[in-house]
């Protein structure tokens, strides 16, 4: 009875919306794409592993269950006279990308309750350690939850989860931890009992308490920090009550320097704190390393220092920690070592960590390795919200930027802004974040620094991999750059993993001036180069300048340098723009492979080489311009010059569009391609435009003009007097 095999069955995945909050929907997938070797067997389908199977009619089968987990195992086979064939391969279709949510991190513990901020949770429960079974979950409010009734001195854990349509996908229970007898608070006056309370948690009481009486001033004692090895980290609370530790003093040549070395699951809060600390790694005033922790008000000032790798004014390395109403001013530097390591005015290093009404003052430099105004690098997903920096920020050969330096997929920078100086090296700079990875939303920022760099440098974003969004945010502060890549907004889009992620920008705009200096390339006043690129709603009003000692291939557009299979819709540019190479527009300076421009209009006065146009310098391979105007002057020292696009070739269009702006050649040749809508068209099509009629033609010159220069294939394309306008 065995008549056939079943090739490999290819079911497309299911995702559900961005956020795993929202309501799954039944899944599906399509019967008609299985890839069979006999069609006129029937055929079964399971979900559950083979333990039953059902039967498929028609070309759709429906997932709809009443629990709806993270992912289903399919599997298909055929029937023949009811004798099962060969089984196919078994397949795992997602239904979200929502992850689980990471363990709750601790803001109060008391000798009866348990407080705790959910990171990226929805609901909790809590049990003892000894028993087996949670109990009932609970709803957070504004990701806040608490655990009343406990007994005093138990060991709890905690558990966290995603909700949404019956989906459940639910953190791991947290580390043990013990609630506290009431009262059990070590009041420290002195700088011995400091002292005295860093010896009882390095001997293994790991979860004691204190809270400052006073000020602490520590002048002519050699620091060693509390809880120097992950091995006793610190998991108690550590209340400044608003007073301040002076003085502290510490230098190493091995590992971290600090106040503490590690925190698990602990709280600091409410402290002041005036350090000089000199390390090797993870260099920190407060902390070096910490997990599960809540900082919350605490400043940090002085100076912090590494000799080879990371240093952060407040944290080293946070993991799954809340950072909250924190600053610093104090100078933060990595002056040797490692390339991999980072310099930051809030935390060198962090991962699944949430800054919130935080903001740098200090100096931050950086020899080697990146360097930032708050987060040095995000290994993973971090959210910076409501937090900025006004302090000097470089690097030397590596990325600066004022709020984050890189931020891992997933990561969300909201509501910040930096007016600081940002200069970086060889490598990506920018206001907001010099690079970020697939995911990341920037929202609602803005940049009033200068920010210099060699490659890569953008008012708020320098290099962006993959699916990125940027909206609401602007730049008014000079943009310059020594190489490829720099935009008013973001400077260069990459693709790392997905050729078909988009970078969105919408509801943004520069205001900076954006200069090219010697040996720069693509220059635009939102972005300097992206393919699959969505820009809407958007505008520009800095000068953008191109390097004067250019003259060959050079890209510089209002909006956009160049771009690929993008589009930009619902934009204007009134900036001006000098390109001193080929392509300049008042829009784009180049687009290829697909792009369309429309609802533009360009009102700068727009000066080129070659290849010059008031929305477009050149169009290469299906692009298209619909509904856009320019009203200025567009003139070049070269030829191909046009009041829309300087040239379009491979089956492009310009449709329903219209030039009120004078356009000219300086070139001394009779074949300079001048002309009111178009310089040069070859392979493409002119439809339903006009121009303005003007006295200016090519400096006595005969100009090409009309519509199209070079090529005579347009229709309803035409010149307009004054009066007719």
């Amino acid at each position: 009875g065995l008549t056939g095999k079943i090739a490999r069955v290819d079911l497309p995945v299911y995702q559900s919306p961005d956020d795993p909050k929202q309501p799954v929907p039944d899944a599906s997938f399509d019967a008609a794409s299985m890839l069979l070797t006999n069609v006129d067997a029937a055929m079964v389908y399971s979900v559950d592993g083979g333990k039953s199977w059902n039967a498929i009619s028609g070309d759709t089968v429906d997932l709809s269950q009443d629990t709806v987990t993270a992912e289903y195992g399919i599997q298909v086979k055929k029937l023949k006279d009811e004798i099962k064939t060969e089984d196919s391969d078994p397949q795992i279709i997602r239904l979200t990308q929502a992850e689980k949510p990471s363990a709750p991190v601790v803001s109060e513990k008391t000798g009866k309750s348990i407080t705790i901020h959910v990171v990226d949770g929805q609901e909790y429960a809590i049990k003892a350690k000894e028993d087996d079974a949670y109990g009932p979950w609970q709803s957070g409010k504004e990701f806040s939850g608490m655990f009343q009734g406990l007994t005093e001195g138990t060991e709890y854990q905690i558990i966290t989860r995603v909700k949404g349509s019956g989906l459940m996908l639910s953190s791991e229970p947290s580390d043990p931890l013990s609630t506290p007898a009431e009262n059990t608070f070590i009041e420290i006056s002195t700088p011995q009992q400091l002292i005295d309370f860093g010896t009882q948690i390095g001997s293994g009481k790991t979860t004691l308490n204190a809270r400052l009486m006073n000020d602490i001033d520590l002048t002519g004692i050699t620091w060693q920090k509390i809880a120097p090895t992950s091995n006793t980290p610190f998991e108690g609370v550590f209340d400044g009550n608003n007073y301040e530790i002076k003085n502290v003093s510490m230098e190493t040549t091995s590992g971290s320097a600090a106040l503490f070395g590690t925190m698990e699951n602990a709280i600091v809060k409410d402290l002041k704190l005036n350090i000089t600390s000199v390390g090797k790694s993870y260099t920190a005033g407060l902390v070096s390393d910490t997990k599960n922790t809540l900082i919350e008000n605490c400043h940090v000032s002085g100076s912090v220092l590494s000799k080879f790798s990371s240093a952060g004014a407040l944290v080293g390395y946070a993991r799954n920690t809340i950072i909250k109403n924190c600053s610093n001013s104090a100078e933060v530097q990595v002056t040797l070592g490692s390339s991999n390591g980072a310099t930051a005015g809030l935390a060198a290093a962090a991962e699944d960590t949430v800054i919130e009404n935080c903001y740098n003052e200090g100096v931050i430099h950086a020899s080697i390795g990146p360097a930032s105004g708050l987060v040095g690098k995000g290994n993973s997903a971090v959210k910076i919200v409501d937090s900025y920096n006004i302090g000097p920020v470089s690097a030397s050969g590596k990325p600066a930027a004022g709020i984050i330096c890189v931020a891992q997929a997933n990561s969300e920078v909201i509501n910040c802004y930096n007016t600081g100086e940002i200069s970086g090296g060889n490598r990506q700079v920018a206001g907001i974040a010099a690079q970020v990875y697939n995911g990341t939303k920037i929202t609602n920022c803005y940049n009033m620094g200068k920010v210099t760099g060699t490659m890569s440098v953008g008012g708020i974003v320098g290099l962006i991999y993959d699916n990125c969004q940027i909206e609401g945010c602007y730049n008014t502060g000079e943009v310059q750059g020594s190489s490829t890549y720099i935009g008013g907004i973001a400077a260069y889009k990459d693709t790392l993993y997905d050729n078909d992620a988009i970078l969105s920008i919408s509801d943004c705009y520069n205001e900076g001036g954006i200069t090219g200096l010697t040996g720069s390339t693509y220059i635009g006043g939102l972005l300097g180069f992206a393919s699959k690129v969505e820009i809407s709603e958007s505008y520009n009003k800095g000068d953008i300048t191109g390097p004067s000692d250019g003259t060959g291939d050079m890209f510089v557009g209002g909006l956009a340098g160049q771009m690929a299979a993008g589009t930009i819709q619902n934009c204007y540019n009134s900036g001006g723009i000098i390109c001193p190479g080929a392509c300049g527009g008042g829009i784009a300076g180049f687009l290829y492979n697909g792009c369309t421009v429309t609802d533009c209009y360009n009102t700068g006065i727009v000066g080129g080489n070659t290849y010059t146009g008031g929305i477009a310098g050149y169009l290469k391979t299906n692009n298209t311009i619909s509904r856009c105007y320019n009203l200025k002057k567009v003139s070049a020292t070269g030829k191909y010059v046009g009041g829309i696009a300087g040239y379009l070739t491979a089956d492009g269009s310009i449709t329903d569009s219209y030039n009120a702006g004078d356009t000219f050649s300086l070139a001394l040749s009779g074949n300079d391609y001048d002309a009111g809508i178009l310089g040069y068209l070859t392979l493409g099509t002119l439809d339903n435009n006009y121009f303005l009629e003007t006295e200016e033609v090519n400096q006595g010159i005969e100009a090409v003009g009309g519509s199209a220069g070079g090529v005579d294939t347009v229709t309803n394309t035409s010149s307009k007097t004054a009066e007719e306008f």
